[in-house]
């Protein structure tokens, strides 16, 4: 299982959700996607437990792909759902079935409260200096600070569990260790959540002074 989320919008990132299964031996199977109890039904759409795709087989080894559309090829609402494996052999004996949940998230981070604490940078007297936002989901985030288009350094990743604050400290240093001349940059940061959508700002700027 290549993720527990995926983000089903085309962007090349966790689109699809891909599954690999071996069997002891050779079986008809069925793979099926179910509403876990908050997709859909908000719509009047789906109930617990409904069937939105489902796929057959036969053989001892699956590669199944689900990407995140229903069995009239219409993309599933976001939300949390059940996938199930079933299987039986030429006999009709039944195997024990294998399942695990999938959420569908196509809403980005969103960053709030972003700015610079300790700005501007001063190499004369040094204080702490950081990049601090807030997200409103879990994630990673990335920062880039850029002067003239130009990298100067890469900070982070930071990752997170839930949401909340994020700080990324910096030393007024760029990537080879060296101290920044002074003048304005500007932070560009980046939000990638766990179902891969991502979020650039590129709004905070800070200053350096001697």
């Amino acid at each position: 299982m290549n993720s527990e989320f995926i983000s089903p919008n085309g962007d090349g990132r966790l689109d699809e959700l891909e599954l690999e299964a071996k069997l002891s031996k050779a079986a008809q199977w069925s793979f099926v996607i179910e509403s876990d109890g908050d997709a859909g039904e908000m719509f009047g759409l789906l109930s617990v437990g409904s069937p939105v795709f489902s796929m057959e087989g036969e053989g001892s080894e699956m590669s199944l792909t689900w990407d995140g559309t229903d069995t009239n090829g219409l993309l599933v609402a976001d939300g949390t759902y059940t996938w199930r494996i079933t299987a039986s052999d030429t006999v009709g004996m039944s195997m024990e079935p294998v399942e695990g949940t999938i959420g569908v998230d196509r809403v980005a981070i969103v960053f709030s409260d972003i700015r610079a604490l300790g700005n501007p940078f001063r190499h004369r007297h040094p204080a702490p200096f950081a990049i601090r936002t807030s997200l409103s989901e879990a994630g990673t985030v990335k920062v880039r600070i850029v002067k003239r288009r130009r990298l100067v350094r890469r900070l982070g990743p930071v990752a997170t569990d839930a949401a909340g604050p994020v700080y990324l400290r910096w030393d007024g240093r760029n990537r080879n260790g060296k101290k920044v001349r002074p003048g304005r940059y500007r932070v560009v940061l980046r939000g990638l959540d766990l179902a891969g959508n991502l979020t650039v700002n590129r709004a905070l700027r800070i200053r350096v002074k001697r």
